[in-house]
Protein backbone atom coordinates (compact mmCIF):
# COMPACT_ATOMS: atom_id res chain seq x y z
CA UNK A 1 0.00 0.00 0.00
CA UNK A 2 1.14 3.68 -0.41
CA UNK A 3 2.52 6.09 2.52
CA UNK A 4 3.65 9.41 2.32
CA UNK A 5 5.39 10.45 5.59
CA UNK A 6 4.43 7.03 6.68
CA UNK A 7 0.49 7.91 6.34
CA UNK A 8 -1.48 5.19 4.62
CA UNK A 9 -2.70 6.87 1.34
CA UNK A 10 -6.29 5.25 1.61
CA UNK A 11 -7.42 6.45 -1.83
CA UNK A 12 -7.67 9.01 -4.56
CA UNK A 13 -10.84 11.52 -4.79
CA UNK A 14 -13.07 9.28 -6.43
CA UNK A 15 -12.68 6.49 -3.74
CA UNK A 16 -13.16 9.36 -0.94
CA UNK A 17 -17.31 8.26 -0.25
CA UNK A 18 -16.14 4.71 0.43
CA UNK A 19 -12.73 5.18 2.16
CA UNK A 20 -14.90 7.56 4.53
CA UNK A 21 -17.51 4.93 5.49
CA UNK A 22 -15.14 1.92 5.35
CA UNK A 23 -12.38 3.14 7.29
CA UNK A 24 -12.13 5.42 10.85
CA UNK A 25 -11.11 8.59 8.96
CA UNK A 26 -9.58 11.17 11.81
CA UNK A 27 -8.81 13.22 9.29
CA UNK A 28 -8.46 13.82 5.04
CA UNK A 29 -5.01 15.45 4.11
CA UNK A 30 -5.26 17.22 0.06
CA UNK A 31 -1.37 16.48 -0.55
CA UNK A 32 -0.80 19.16 -3.17
CA UNK A 33 0.32 22.38 -3.14
CA UNK A 34 -2.18 24.13 -5.11
CA UNK A 35 -5.36 22.05 -5.46
CA UNK A 36 -8.09 22.71 -8.35
CA UNK A 37 -11.39 24.67 -6.46
CA UNK A 38 -13.51 21.54 -7.80
CA UNK A 39 -11.46 18.67 -5.84
CA UNK A 40 -11.33 21.30 -2.73
CA UNK A 41 -15.38 21.34 -3.35
CA UNK A 42 -15.80 17.19 -3.62
CA UNK A 43 -13.49 16.88 -0.62
CA UNK A 44 -15.43 20.02 1.14
CA UNK A 45 -19.10 18.17 0.29
CA UNK A 46 -18.07 14.81 1.62
CA UNK A 47 -16.13 15.71 4.63
CA UNK A 48 -18.52 17.79 6.04
CA UNK A 49 -21.04 15.54 5.18
CA UNK A 50 -19.46 13.09 8.04
CA UNK A 51 -17.67 15.17 10.34
CA UNK A 52 -14.69 14.06 8.86
CA UNK A 53 -11.76 17.14 9.02
CA UNK A 54 -9.67 17.94 6.50
CA UNK A 55 -7.08 20.16 5.54
CA UNK A 56 -4.64 20.94 2.58
CA UNK A 57 -0.93 20.02 3.15
CA UNK A 58 1.44 21.55 0.25
CA UNK A 59 4.54 20.28 1.64
CA UNK A 60 3.39 16.85 2.60
CA UNK A 61 5.14 15.10 -0.61
CA UNK A 62 8.62 14.62 -0.91
CA UNK A 63 10.48 16.67 -2.91
CA UNK A 64 11.90 15.34 -6.44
Amino acid sequence: SNRIHGLPVLGTRHSLRDVLALYQVREVLVAMPKPPADLLSYVKQHCDGTGVPWRIVPTLLPDD
